[in-house]
């Protein structure tokens, strides 16, 4: 019951931390905002959660905290500045998540992206030979290096997601915390 409390009090500062009038909406119907459901995954439970924590908010030297949470991290969070990039946020540091297990759908995921893909997402490498993470934080890549037959290039791991997904037409990556093997 205590940790559905605190869920609740993290989706209300998250929710209240991004409001803005600037937009004609605050949060996304998507991961974009926390896998926000709207009204319709209320329930009985949920009301009263609501109504027992009502008014209360997660705070930070006298501001909203932003209190981004995730279903699965596979086992150990990051650092904000490696998340989102940005400054840094004191209380949003990297570690060991225990409660963290394999029984989350999100904790292993699996991605099949094919040599042809990758060498369409990166032209001026030519057909890829290699793609190797060469640098890592957290144990989730930073940066990748792409070798192909007209040479090679390092990229950053956002930019790699971001042209493969481009290449590929949709969102592939489920999280950061991957690991690449390329088939013969």
């Amino acid at each position: 019951e205590e940790a559905l409390k605190a869920q609740t009090l993290a989706a209300r500062t998250y929710a209240l931390r991004r409001i803005s009038d600037k937009k004609i909406f605050d949060v996304y119907d998507s991961t974009l905002s926390q896998a926000y459901k709207g009204l319709s995954v209320v329930n009985d439970k949920v009301d009263n959660l609501i109504k027992a924590t009502k008014g209360e908010v997660v705070t930070y030297n006298g501001g909203l905290a932003d209190t981004v949470y995730s279903a699965s991290a596979g086992g150990y969070t990051v650092d904000s500045t490696f998340a989102w990039g940005g400054s840094d946020v004191p209380y949003l540091k990297g570690k060991p998540d225990p409660y963290d297990n394999s029984e989350y759908a999100t904790y292993w995921w699996n991605v099949n992206i094919t040599r042809d893909q990758i060498s369409s997402a990166y032209p001026q490498v030519g057909v890829v030979l290699n793609v190797e993470i060469t640098n890592k934080m957290f144990d989730r890549p930073v940066e990748l290096k792409i070798t192909g037959t007209k040479g090679t290039i390092v990229v950053k791991n956002k930019d790699f997601r971001d042209a493969i997904e481009k290449a590929v037409g949709k969102k592939l990556f489920i999280s950061e915390y991957y690991t690449i093997s390329l088939q013969k």
